[in-house]
């Protein structure tokens, strides 16, 4: 969570689209929230929380990527926290842990969604190794 949140900070800061920037901003209180719901888990058990890596953000508003490699990134990054919420499920013995892992993983998911339909299918960002495939 710590890295996504520190890199979607850094790209809202330089993305050219304001779509684009609003989907990289939505996607940082996603997970803003999800890290305070863990951390405060952690401190009801009195276990420290690890510190955030948002503050190695710099005010950059030079963009070293385009919004299409940035989208990409992101993507990746929603890919690999759902695969993690998922082996976190099967690997919790804690019942209310696994209440939040699931209902994260429904909200990422619709995160995801909406980025996929919205920027990558309407703005015609298609790749020729990448097949979007939306279900309703």
């Amino acid at each position: 969570m710590v890295l996504g949140i520190a890199t979607l900070i850094g790209f809202s800061q330089v993305s050219n689209s304001k779509k684009v920037v609003q989907y990289f901003i939505r996607g940082k209180e996603i997970a803003s929230k999800h890290n305070e719901v863990f951390g405060s888990i952690l401190r009801e058990g009195d276990i420290p929380i690890p510190m955030t890596s948002d503050t190695c953000v710099t005010e950059s508003k030079v963009s070293p990527f385009s919004d299409r490699i940035m989208m990409f990134i992101v993507t990746s990054l929603i890919a690999l926290g759902i695969g993690y919420y998922g082996t976190s499920i099967s690997t919790s013995l804690r019942r209310d842990l696994t209440l939040h892992y699931d209902r994260f993983i429904h909200e990422i998911l619709k995160y995801s969604e909406d980025g996929a339909k919205f920027l990558l299918i309407t703005d015609g960002w298609k790749s020729p190794h990448v097949q979007v495939i939306v279900m309703n």
